[in-house]
């Protein structure tokens, strides 16, 4: 049981800087899209901000939220 623990643990410690990578860049593209929507008058390119940067932070919102649930599944199973 303590073997068992001690490795998820581990697992859950060697994935913390994905997690954090994952979350800034996140926090990036939805930066980005603010700023570029706020700046952008071209309404195809507000467009393709819209789209594109809309996109790219739901990936990675949607793999952070994965590894979050696996990381809070982890300690609440444990």
């Amino acid at each position: 049981m303590t073997i068992i623990v001690h490795d998820s643990i581990s697992k859950a410690i060697d994935s913390l800087p994905f997690i954090l990578f994952q979350t800034i860049c996140m926090f990036g593209c939805l930066l980005l899209y603010f700023k570029m929507l706020r700046t952008t008058t071209n309404p195809k390119r507000r467009r393709f901000i819209y789209w594109g940067l809309g996109i790219l932070s739901g990936i990675a919102l949607t793999l952070l939220t994965e590894k979050l649930f696996y990381w809070a599944n982890l300690f609440i199973m444990h």
